[in-house]
């Protein structure tokens, strides 16, 4: 079928200064989009949504109770570079091979484990990266697509599944990261 681009609706992403320094303000993010698909709503013929965002962006969630634990952790935010290890560095080359990704700071596993030090334990959270907390706003679903989950660095490309030794060496729940469905 044919389709036609009704509006298209940009937003800033909603910045707030804490202790940890500037983060994206998940619930305002939350806010802004239900407004976006309200206006959606109103233009009467809306067949769909489309969501992007920046891939290692994310919040926690607690997956018992539904509640946001963390603000959105930036992608930039260098804070969790302390958690790159001597380790990762000389299994740079094996990782890269499994997830086709050169080890760095930005990536999902790392703000995780940055939380966690933080914070404490990460049990019964789940890391939604920022598209996947925008569907979970609209839908209940606490899901990701295969391409920002391989943006994780905890994604093997070759079993098409997470990488549960890697989980379990660093102390991480298996279901830290949110199950794939079709994009």
């Amino acid at each position: 079928g044919q389709y036609e681009l009704l509006e298209l609706y940009t937003m800033a992403t909603p910045r707030k200064q804490t202790a940890e320094g500037d983060v994206y303000d998940p619930e305002v993010l939350g806010q802004k989009l239900l407004e976006f698909v309200e206006k959606a709503a109103s233009l009467g013929s809306t067949r769909g949504i489309g969501i992007s965002s920046m891939a290692e962006a994310g919040a926690l969630v607690d997956v018992e109770t539904g509640n946001l634990v963390s603000d959105l952790l930036p992608w930039q935010d260098p804070a969790s570079a302390a958690f790159l290890t001597g380790e990762d560095r000389l299994e740079d080359r094996q990782r890269f091979f499994r997830t086709g990704l050169h080890v760095a700071y930005k990536y999902s596993l790392y703000k995780v484990l940055a939380y966690r030090a933080g914070r404490g334990s990460v049990e019964h959270l789940r890391f939604l990266p920022a598209a996947s907390l925008a569907a979970w706003y609209l839908t209940g679903q606490m899901v990701t697509d295969i391409t920002l989950a391989a943006r994780t660095y905890a994604w093997d490309i070759y079993k098409e599944d997470y990488d549960g030794g890697l989980l379990e060496r660093r102390g991480l729940p298996p279901d830290i990261f949110p199950e794939i469905t079709a994009g």
